[in-house]
């Protein structure tokens, strides 16, 4: 079954914001959907077999601006991002959305940061995510 990626990435959208509200805002997020290589046999369906995550967000709270604090902040930022929000909501491998205990993001690297002190702390992020159990 193909699943409309841009249906689920809007819904994704809107859930990580609802959970990061105040802290983050979500201006962009997209999603590719890796499948299994097998088909079921009874109903010739695939399951997800992992999916990408794309997004891009604006970090609102005070950041560090001195050589010091800056790298500290950041990984605060991206653990804090990771963790609590992107792996707050996942795919089942049958692609419903679903709420999540675990931390679902096997790897995850910056793309961009624009990066100016007291204005934008935009990152541009990918995730390699596992559907949820």
């Amino acid at each position: 079954m193909a699943f409309n990626q841009k249906i689920l990435a809007e819904k994704f959208k809107y859930l990580i914001s609802m959970e990061s509200a105040g802290k983050f805002e979500i201006l962009e997020l997209d999603i590719d959907i890796q499948y299994e290589s097998v088909f079921r046999l009874k109903d010739g369906e695939r399951d997800i077999y992992a999916y990408f995550m794309y997004v891009t967000f604006d970090y609102l709270m005070p950041m560090s601006h001195d050589s010091v604090s800056f790298p500290s902040d950041l990984k605060h930022i991206i653990e804090l991002f990771e963790k609590q929000y992107v792996s707050s909501w996942g795919l089942t491998r049958q692609g419903k959305i679903k709420k999540s205990e675990h931390h679902l993001v096997d790897f995850s690297w910056i793309d961009s940061i624009e990066y100016k002190f007291e204005e934008k702390h935009i990152f541009t992020m990918s995730f390699t995510m596992k559907p949820v159990d």
